[in-house]
């Protein structure tokens, strides 16, 4: 086998100018495979702010991805959003196949980019691998996935070499549906220079939240009135919300509250600045009615984090008594018991916290585990 292998990322959600932040756990994918193999990441968007041209075709060498996105206009209706995504994927795959010659095709999500994915790897005669990150599979969730879509999934799950969910949890839920045969978890990964423990000198215990603040899926607004409650406890700590998401109603709530003291609101942050911020503070809490395997929570973990966070999805795959604490979701009577706790407890050792998140979750050992998985299916496909 030749010593660097092409492969080719083809993803559903990707960042973009438009949508800054869906799918950075799949750019963070990207960038891992890239320190191991030459990868090529493309991705099609409809940008509003297209008024002329029906393509802008955009390439630039990002952390090693070399990375093709294609701007569509907005079509005047659903079948034409369908033409321009299939044609915008054909024109920046056909200008990708001038200089390189893809030897796996490594699909992220599987609706809708599922379709151009097995059509170009069957053109191609490459194998098919896909990660697969929806939450609409999972049952709390399911109202979510259309029939017809998973019609779609499962025609290109049964040409998928290897299916990779992010989490057991996850994969349980897409077995239940019957979709593909081969799956091997591949964990979501974080980038261990970013995401590290930092000495502390805080005046103020700080606790952190990061998250798209998307209220039916995070349920911050429980964690703002868990706050109140933990402020008539105690004056030692604050919160701090980064969210790339509407923050306006948590921020009249948090003032309905009178909590503006202790909370802080910031929007979109750059990656780094999340990996000081987080990295400079104590605890981390994340309240979801439903998760896969949250990448804040790796994140979170890595910087040395003890982790409060609800028994949900995969997050139990990541939380134990030696990094965190477990609640149902909703029961914001446990969350104010066990943040109250954990901001007073010496059990959780951070260094340690870090060593374990670095040894599953770093840059390092997902991108062996996937560079197995390519090699894997290359040696299947002889």
């Amino acid at each position: 086998m030749k010593q660097k292998l092409n492969i080719l990322f083809l993803s559903s959600w990707y960042p973009n100018k438009v949508t800054t932040t869906k799918g950075n756990f799949v750019q963070r994918h990207a960038e891992a495979v890239a320190t191991k193999c030459n990868v090529i990441a493309i991705s099609v968007i409809e940008d509003p702010n297209i008024k002329s041209e029906k393509y802008n075709i955009e390439r630039s060498l990002e952390r090693g991805v070399d990375t093709i996105r294609v701007y569509t206009k907005p079509g005047m209706g659903r079948a034409t959003k369908w033409i321009r995504f299939f044609n915008g994927h054909d024109k920046a795959i056909k200008l990708v196949l001038e200089k390189f010659n893809p030897d796996v095709i490594h699909g992220n999500v599987f609706f809708p980019v599922g379709i151009v994915a097995k059509k170009w790897a069957a053109k191609l005669g490459v194998p098919l691998v896909f990660t697969e990150h929806l939450t609409a599979y999972l049952p709390e969730n399911r109202e979510n996935l259309k029939n017809k879509h998973l019609r779609s999934i499962k025609s290109t799950a049964r040409l998928t070499q290897r299916i990779m969910p992010v989490s057991e949890d996850l994969m349980m839920a897409m077995k239940e549906l019957n979709i593909g045969k081969a799956y091997e978890v591949v964990p979501n990964v974080v980038d261990t220079n970013l995401f590290k423990p930092q000495k502390k000198n805080n005046l103020r215990k700080k606790i952190i939240h990061v998250s798209t603040a998307k209220d039916f899926h995070k349920n911050v607004s429980g964690i703002l009135r868990t706050i109140a409650l933990l402020k008539e406890k105690r004056s030692d700590f604050e919160l701090l919300i980064i969210s790339d998401g509407i923050l306006e109603p948590h921020i009249d709530l948090a003032k309905e509250l009178c909590i503006e003291d202790v909370v802080h609101f910031e929007g979109e942050q750059p990656i780094d600045s999340i990996g000081q911020k987080m990295g400079g503070s104590d605890l981390f809490v994340l309240f979801s009615n439903f998760e896969n395997l949250p990448c804040v929570i790796i994140e979170a973990l890595s910087c040395g984090l003890p982790v409060v966070s609800t028994d949900v999805g995969g997050i139990p795959e990541m939380i134990n008594e030696s990094n965190g604490k477990l609640i149902k979701p909703k029961d914001e009577n446990e969350l104010l018991v066990q943040l109250n706790e954990v901001l007073d407890s010496d059990q959780f050792k951070s260094l340690e916290i870090a060593r374990s998140a670095h040894e599953k979750y770093g840059i390092e050992a997902v991108s062996s585990q996937l560079l197995r998985i390519y090699q894997e299916v290359l040696l299947e496909m002889e």
